[in-house]
């Protein structure tokens, strides 16, 4: 999301084209003909990456001839493992069982939303318990 620039040459702006520099300093087009305040992409970004990002204004005489204000982002990456899976000895009783765990070491630049808990079928098959779990505790009938 940017502003709309406050000097256009005379006439209005036509639309936006945004540039990205994948770390090697050398900016790229990402998207052009952008008519809105703001772009949304789906380009695939490597973890723990730094990317810049930079727009330009093009009115009836062209592209502006600066840039808006650098960004720069972090592309997150997947969360560590949590750790400490845990029988919880004071729920599990007959026909209940309560699981406990300790956060990842990593969350992977990105706030955990939340947990899934799966149990084991076979030797190398898994079916999914529960999803969404918010907490690191987890109790079922």
């Amino acid at each position: 999301m940017w502003n709309a620039p406050t000097v256009v040459g005379g006439t209005p702006v036509i639309d936006y084209r945004v540039y990205y520099d994948q770390g090697t300093s050398n900016y790229i087009v990402l998207a052009e003909g952008i008519k809105n305040l703001s772009y949304t992409t789906s380009v695939s970004l490597t973890a723990n990456t730094v990317y810049k990002f930079l727009v330009e204004s093009r009115n009836a005489f062209g592209y502006s001839t600066s840039f808006s204000n650098e960004v720069s982002i972090r592309a997150a990456a997947v969360p560590t493992l949590p750790r400490n899976l845990a029988n919880n000895a004071a729920v599990t009783a007959s026909g209940t069982i309560g699981l406990s765990w300790v956060n990842p070491i990593s969350n992977g630049g990105s706030p955990v939303i939340d947990y899934q808990v799966s149990y084991k079928t076979s030797s190398s098959q898994f079916s999914v318990l529960a999803t969404g779990i918010i907490s690191t505790t987890y109790t079922a009938s």
